[in-house]
């Protein structure tokens, strides 16, 4: 009762009705006493009603008790090895930094999310957070995304969630990192980073769940994108312009 009540404020806070959002944290909290004995149950795990009250705190303009409460928040699930909880609550955490006009520490903490977050592909946890935290990525990537490597972050991640943000005003970060006319998809990335890691044609496609054929196609076109003359070549020129570690 209580995650599907959290659910309905979630998605009432994104879509800017913060008195229903309200509503419905309020019914949450009459069944969620299980807060308090930080239990353990996968679903259960990262929407809590105190995650739920600083997206609202953030949305109503009370960003500085969110941050607050996030801060302790942080800590406690950090302590009790609740990583992915402490994704969620670093990437509230950007998005409340960023309310208060603290842009820089705000991609700095969304640095932080994106290298808990990039090697394990969890696209969904920055998705479900809307407009705000699509902003801050767009930000991010036109910032970092050269030097993503080098701040322990995935570029193929950050490519892949761009590719399923909404639309950004401008060039695309990818394109302003590579320095190309033609930037490479998210997919032709993961395909160059496994070409990186050595894997073979074959492995890759099993990896990645495609044909062989198709990742033949693929690398065709990274060759052409780059200008590259061969696999090492691609691989080189990849790594001079950030786009793979």
């Amino acid at each position: 009762m209580c995650s599907a009540w959290l659910e309905r404020a979630r998605v009432a806070t994104l879509e800017g009705k913060l008195e229903s959002a309200a509503q419905a944290l309020q019914a949450a909290e009459l069944y969620g006493g299980w807060e308090a004995l930080d239990a353990t149950g996968h679903a259960n795990d990262i929407d809590r009603p105190l995650l739920a009250r600083c997206r609202l705190d953030i949305a109503r303009g009370n960003a500085a008790q969110a941050l607050s409460d996030l801060d302790a928040a942080v800590g406690a699930a950090q302590a009790r090895q609740r990583y992915w909880r402490v994704l969620r609550l670093r990437i509230l955490r950007a998005t409340a930094l960023d309310r208060l006009q603290q842009r820089e520490a705000a991609l700095q903490e969304l640095t932080e999310a994106l290298r808990l977050a990039s090697h394990e592909g969890f696209y969904r946890t920055f998705l479900e957070e809307g407009e705000p935290v699509a902003v801050l990525l767009h930000a991010w990537a036109e910032a970092n995304l050269a030097q993503a490597a080098a701040l322990g972050v995935a570029a193929p991640f950050v490519a892949g969630l761009l590719e399923r943000l909404p639309a950004a005003s401008g060039p695309s970060p990818v394109s302003i990192a590579s320095n190309q006319p033609d930037p490479l998809t998210g997919r032709e990335l993961e395909v160059l980073h496994m070409l990186s890691a050595g894997y073979r044609n074959r492995v890759i496609a099993q990896k990645l769940f495609l044909s062989e054929l198709t990742v033949k196609s693929h690398l065709r076109r990274i060759h052409a994108k780059l200008g590259a003359q061969s696999r090492t070549d691609a691989v080189a020129l990849g790594r001079a312009r950030g786009l793979i570690p």
